[in-house]
């Protein structure tokens, strides 16, 4: 689990970079479009990675709080998601 969350905090790292990258590459661009999309994608990157920081404290902070439903939660859905994959591969 938490090499996925690692995984998927990487991928967006890198998403970020990437999109950073290709609005310093298109600076010098002066068509109003283009402008008016770099402002857009400059705001957005900048909510998402907020999101996702606050999202990360928030589902920490959850689990500690409510440590004994989360194990009882994830027991369920490993139960439900084994029972799937049994059923159709029966």
């Amino acid at each position: 689990m938490n090499a996925t969350l690692d995984k998927t905090g990487l991928d967006i790292k890198n998403l970020t970079e990437d999109i950073q990258r290709l609005l310093k590459a298109t600076a010098d661009v002066a068509d109003e479009g283009v402008v008016e999309a770099r402002k857009r994608v400059g705001a957005a990157i900048g909510k998402a990675g907020e999101a996702w920081d606050q999202g990360a404290k928030y589902a920490l902070h959850y689990v500690k709080q409510h440590a004994c439903e989360t194990a009882v939660f994830a027991g369920l859905a490993g139960t439900a998601v084994g029972y799937l994959v049994a059923r159709r591969f029966d």
